[in-house]
């Protein structure tokens, strides 16, 4: 047994675990973070990479500081 998880029933004996992010746990993320701003980035018009880039750095700075 992890230490490290909590966990949770759930109506119709579902469960839900809670535990630390990971490193392998980045790229979904950051993909849940940009679908998130989705519609206020669609609002600009980007060079290739730009947003991706911006994105990233946004998502990077929010988890530093929270």
């Amino acid at each position: 047994m992890n230490t490290n998880e909590i966990k949770f029933s759930l109506p119709r004996r579902g469960r839900m675990v809670l535990r630390a992010v990971t490193d392998a746990d980045e790229e979904f993320l950051l993909s849940i973070y940009a679908g998130s701003r989705a519609d206020e980035l669609a609002q600009a018009t980007w060079e290739p990479g730009q947003q991706e880039a911006f994105v990233k750095w946004q998502f990077d700075l929010q988890r530093r500081e929270y």
